[in-house]
């Protein structure tokens, strides 16, 4: 019970960070030097374990938020190959929810995608 409540808080806490935007007078606002790559894995990883409640619905916004602070918009940061890879991995999870996140995330970033490819 301490542990949903407790994980509940800090991924809060982690959703309003990646909810930051930089602007011009401030780039380190931003969701720039958030460890995307990390929370990413971490999202996954931890969704593959618990799925349901309010935790499992935590770790999926988490999920979409990194997606949407690497993007490439205004005030993001832009994902890297090892985004991607995070990603692309977890596709061949067997849980089927976490799947369609990954690709709505995959879809989030399509025009990070298209920035690296050029």
């Amino acid at each position: 019970e301490d542990y949903e409540e407790n994980a509940v808080v800090a991924l809060d806490v982690i959703l309003a960070h990646l909810r930051k935007r930089a602007s011009a007078d401030n780039l380190f606002d931003g969701p720039t030097f958030m460890p995307m790559e990390d929370l990413l894995r971490m999202s996954c990883e931890t969704f593959e374990r618990k799925p349901v409640g309010p935790v499992g619905m935590k770790l999926l916004s988490v999920l979409q938020e990194v997606c949407s602070a690497s993007n490439g918009d205004p005030g993001c940061a832009i994902a890297g190959d090892g985004e991607v890879s995070v990603l692309i991995d977890y596709l061949t999870s067997p849980n089927d929810v976490l799947r369609v996140n990954i690709l709505k995330g995959l879809k989030v970033l399509s025009t990070a995608l298209s920035i690296m490819v050029y």
